[in-house]
């Protein structure tokens, strides 16, 4: 059993011996940037325009429309600022039906920061434009 115990030890220091120092440098010499990812609930508040990328069919490379939400696709891509994330770029890609209802959203909000902001949503988009919509603004 001593010699049992006695192997188990020598491999457990040749393996702290042979593992990665904790200098946090990389083989180039290169700082590593240590990260914990983690997942949090943030109240905000954010204003964001954007431009229509695409808007048609659901035809594109990869397609993301679940029925009943298949029978048009659109991409947004935009910038604004907002409490307590500050500025930020916006990508909104989502599907909908006849009825103008979305759904299948993939979007995100890259800040200024370096953190991400991933966002879902489903509802219903509205021709027009509200008082405080520039003129160019065709949706909301």
């Amino acid at each position: 059993m001593n010699t049992m115990k006695s192997i188990l030890l020598l491999i457990a220091v040749l393996c702290m011996v042979t593992s990665c120092d904790r200098s946090g440098k990389a083989s180039g010499g290169n700082s590593l940037k240590k990260v914990k990812a983690r997942m949090v609930s943030l109240p905000f508040d954010v204003t964001a325009i954007g431009n229509y990328n695409y808007v048609g069919p659901d035809t594109l490379a990869v397609p993301k429309g679940v029925a009943p939400l298949n029978v048009w696709r659109a991409i947004i891509e935009g910038k604004g600022t907002g409490t307590p994330v500050g500025d930020f770029t916006v990508h909104f890609d989502f599907c909908g039906d006849s009825l103008s209802f979305y759904g299948n959203t993939e979007a995100y909000m890259a800040l200024s920061d370096g953190d991400t902001l991933f966002v879902t949503g489903a509802g219903r988009v509205i021709d027009g434009r509200l008082d405080g919509h520039p003129a160019f603004v065709v949706s909301y």
